[in-house]
C-alpha cells in the first residue's frame, strides 16, 4: 500500500488503522495489503481486516503472526535482545531477535499456526489454519461490485443475541448458517486464500531488510568519505 492509502484509512471515521505508528498499525496495514492483493478495494480490504479481529484472542488485539511461538526456541543469547519486561514485548521485538538467529526463523515459510482466511466466490469468508484445517464461517461480503466498496457482515450480526435464555434458537440458526455456507463452499467457482500471519511476518521482513540496506549504504558512504580525505 502507498502512504496515501494509509492516510485515507487513518482519516476514515471507521477507524480502520490503530492510531500511531506502532506494531498494531503495521500489522493491520499488512493484513489490509494482503486482502487488497486479491482485487478487493482499499476500504473493503480494511473492513475485512477489521472484522476478522473478532476471530482472534491475541495479546495485542490483532491477527497472530506466530512470532511469539517461534521465539520460544531462541537461545539465551537471543532472548537478551528482548525487552526485560514481558508486557513490553511485541511482535517487533520477537522478529528483531529471530532474524538474528535464522536457524530459529523459517523466513518466508508457512507455519502450522498461521491464520488462513478464505474468500469463497467473493461472497463467503472462512477462517482456518494448517494445524486446524476445518474451515469456520466468519461472515459474508455484501454489495461487492466492479471496483466498488462492500460491506462485511459478521456471522454474529445474523445470529442476534447469543444467549440461551433470551434467544434459545441461536445455536440452531448458527448451525444452519454454517452448513449452508459449507455447502456453497463445496460448490464454489473460486476460492481465494490469504495467509494473514505470513503477510505480517513478510512486512516485518521487508522493514528489516530496508533498514539493513540503509545501514550498509551509510557505512559505505562513511568509508568513502574517509578515503576521500
Amino acid at each position: 500500500m502507498t502512504k496515501r492509502d494509509i492516510q485515507h484509512l487513518m482519516e476514515s471515521k471507521e477507524q480502520f488503522v490503530p492510531p500511531g505508528r506502532g506494531i498494531r498499525a503495521l500489522k493491520r496495514a499488512a493484513e489490509i495489503g494482503a486482502f487488497r492483493a486479491t482485487g478487493l478495494t482499499l476500504f473493503t480490504s480494511a473492513r475485512l481486516a477489521k472484522t476478522i479481529l473478532d476471530e482472534f484472542n491475541q495479546y495485542d488485539g490483532e491477527a497472530p503472526s506466530g512470532l511469539n511461538f517461534l521465539a520460544r526456541n531462541l537461545s539465551r543469547e537471543a532472548i537478551k535482545l528482548l525487552p526485560p519486561q514481558a508486557e513490553q514485548t511485541n511482535d517487533y521485538h520477537y522478529h528483531y531477535a529471530l532474524i538474528r538467529h535464522p536457524d530459529s526463523y523459517p523466513k518466508g515459510k508457512t507455519l502450522g499456526s498461521d491464520a488462513i482466511i478464505e474468500i469463497v466466490d467473493f461472497r463467503l469468508i472462512f477462517i482456518s489454519s494448517r494445524q486446524f484445517p476445518k474451515p469456520s464461517l466468519v461472515g459474508w461480503i455484501e454489495g461487492l461490485g466492479r471496483g466498488e466498496d462492500a460491506r462485511i457482515v459478521h456471522v454474529a450480526e445474523k445470529l442476534g443475541l447469543i444467549d440461551d435464555q433470551e434467544n434459545p434458537g441461536w445455536r440452531a440458526v448458527s448451525a444452519q448458517l454454517e452448513n449452508d455456507a459449507l455447502r456453497d463452499r463445496e460448490n464454489a467457482i473460486a476460492r481465494t486464500t490469504i495467509n494473514v500471519s505470513l503477510a505480517i511476518r513478510s512486512a516485518l521482513d521487508r522493514i528489516a531488510e530496508h533498514r539493513a540496506s540503509k545501514s550498509r549504504n551509510l557505512a559505505v558512504d562513511a568509508q568513502s568519505n574517509i578515503h576521500a580525505k
